[in-house]
């Protein structure tokens, strides 16, 4: 958790000092213990005897990489902050820049896309742009490197990419808080090839099956549409006109944001 409160304000982790203690997390109202250090990114901690749904399957991937979003999204220009409660929810990273209010949303671990779609519905509602982000531990630096015909890595993508790849209008923008940059990705088909065997029946005929290629159900071609430096991230608003359903999946009308950079 980057955000706890002290008196009632909010106060970030990397901002903060023991002196300031105590310190109580917002969602439970329970006293935290704030971590810092050389390693790990700036936090707040239950102690383990203490539940609490804000911090149920949080990891330092992901408390790094709302930091640094945040962070970029600041540098730019937007007056942005982590974990910022919305109605029922709360948003990974919440931005205001000449009266535009955007929700940047950084997807770690393994969920329905249909939460997604509750979430997403929850704040267009509310008149937000919405951008989801998936967070990656890939190293796709090897897009960055000059080559005249663009070579993709073989992803195995995950349910909830699927759905990312729809509500943003075919690009799956992913994010490794190690490398600096988010990359907008596109999936193609990943073609596997079915090799040859052949076969003696009885009574001496011969036959034979595979020789040709088949979509993989598991893998995709991943490639690089863009790199986007953190340094230069921008939010940029777009606007779904109609509710969509594609292969099972919701996705509905409103406004979406698109990460790009500075011109």
């Amino acid at each position: 958790m980057l955000v706890a409160t002290v008196q009632g304000s909010r106060l970030q982790a990397a901002k903060a000092s023991k002196s300031q203690a105590p310190f109580l997390c917002p969602n439970c109202q329970e006293t935290v213990i704030l971590r810092q250090g050389t390693v790990r990114v700036a936090h707040f901690a239950h102690r383990s005897t203490i539940a609490c749904a804000w911090t149920v399957g949080e990891s330092q991937a992901h408390l790094q990489a709302k930091q640094a979003m945040a962070d970029a999204l600041r540098n730019s220009g937007y007056d942005a902050e982590p974990e910022v409660p919305l109605g029922a929810q709360r948003a990974d990273v919440y931005a205001e820049r000449d009266g535009e209010r955007f929700v940047v949303e950084l997807q770690h671990t393994p969920i329905d896309p249909r939460e997604i779609e509750r979430r997403t519905r929850g704040y267009v509602d509310m008149g937000l742009h919405v951008a989801w982000v998936s967070l990656v531990d890939i190293d796709y630096r090897c897009f960055l490197r000059p080559s005249d015909i663009p070579i993709p890595m073989r992803y195995s993508p995950r349910p909830f990419e699927r759905w990312i790849e729809v509500f943003s209008f075919g690009q799956v923008p992913m994010f490794n808080p190690l490398l600096g940059g988010v990359l907008c990705g596109k999936l193609r088909a990943y073609r596997t090839s079915v090799p040859v065997s052949e076969w003696t029946e009885r009574g001496g005929a011969q036959r034979s099956a595979g020789g040709y290629e088949k979509s993989s159900r598991r893998y995709a071609d991943l490639f690089c549409e863009a790199y986007l430096p953190l340094e230069c991230l921008q939010l940029e608003r777009s606007w779904r006109s109609v509710e969509l359903r594609v292969g099972g999946m919701s996705f509905p009308r409103g406004g979406l944001a698109k990460l790009t950079v500075r011109r």
